[in-house]
């Protein structure tokens, strides 16, 4: 059983075993990571440049099926090139190298 014990504005737990803990309030500590931010990418098709917004944790098979509403080529008919080099529908854009207005 978990008792309380109070010293000034901390509040601390006996655990079983005799361990003193401070104690949690709620999810706040679980909550508190931020998620990840939103990165706007701007995506040349032939001629035309389509901006898109999306997860900057997000692969780019992600990307690719919401260029597919905008270009109307089905996913996985798509090839999306990166620095020059054509990137797999499972790799991560932020482990790639992906910011912000990034082309």
């Amino acid at each position: 059983m978990n008792k309380q014990v109070e010293s000034g504005s901390k509040e601390w737990e006996m655990r079983p075993g005799g361990m003193l803990v401070q104690s949690r309030t709620g999810d706040s500590d679980r909550n508190s990571v931020a998620p990840p931010p939103t990165i706007r990418v701007k995506v040349k098709y032939g001629s035309i440049y389509h901006e898109v917004n999306i997860n900057s944790q997000a692969t780019f098979g992600e990307l690719k099926k919401i260029l597919s509403g905008l270009t109307g080529l089905h996913h996985e008919d798509q090839k999306v090139f990166y620095k020059e080099k054509e990137r797999d529908s499972k790799a991560f854009l932020d482990i790639v190298g992906v910011k912000d207005k990034s082309r």
